[in-house]
């Protein structure tokens, strides 16, 4: 069965339909390693997204047309947030180099998912006031926010192979998957303590 992922307003009911964390998971896994193969449809014709998804090695994952951004971050979701880690990583070190851009802008929406993910997360669910924790890029960043506020992100001993998170806290709050708008706003040190696996 394809698995129903476009619909962000409800992760569980998504995940419940696809059979389950495991197996959300695992579809999930197939769809970004399975053949690039797509079918003209409706089209008629070869649509410059189709080539863009066939001309990199992510699967059926189609990073270049947004309704996909969110994907990545199901796996958080279904219990497998090193996997959110290690695929965002890949598409961002992929993806986004001098040489290499996902697809076209579209009103900013592939900048600010490179933006987002590259400071530690995402929000899966448009107009929901939350984020789903992924893998930042940096070991350290600082966003100014109004009334003189900063959220400063700090993830010590970052790199190309150290994409996954061990611990995430905001000031002394331990965080699971995901972190709350509001409590992004108030400012603070969001810290990733991250390493490496063989």
């Amino acid at each position: 069965m394809a698995a129903p992922w476009d619909a962000p307003h409800d992760v569980p009911g998504m995940i419940e339909l696809a059979g389950g964390p495991d197996e959300a998971a695992k579809a999930l896994e197939e769809m970004l390693v399975m053949q690039p193969v797509f079918h003209v449809g409706v089209y008629g014709t070869e649509i410059h997204e189709m080539s863009e998804m066939a001309a990199v090695p992510f699967g059926q994952y189609a990073h270049s047309n947004q309704p996909v951004h969110h994907l990545l971050y199901l796996f958080a979701h279904a219990g497998r947030p090193d996997l959110t880690q290690l695929w965002v990583r890949k598409i961002m070190q992929s993806l986004y180099t001098p040489e290499t851009f996902a697809g076209d802008e579209d009103t900013g929406s592939m900048s600010a998912w490179f933006i987002l993910s590259a400071l530690g997360f995402y929000p899966v669910c448009p107009g929901k006031p939350e984020y789903t924790l992924g893998s930042p890029l940096f070991t350290r960043a600082v966003v100014h926010l109004s009334e003189g506020k900063t959220l400063t992100i700090e993830a010590p001993g970052n790199s190309a192979h150290a994409v996954f998170v061990r611990r995430a806290r905001l000031d002394e709050t331990p965080l699971a998957n995901t972190i709350g708008h509001a409590a992004l706003t108030k400012g603070g040190r969001l810290q990733f303590e991250m390493e490496s696996r063989a």
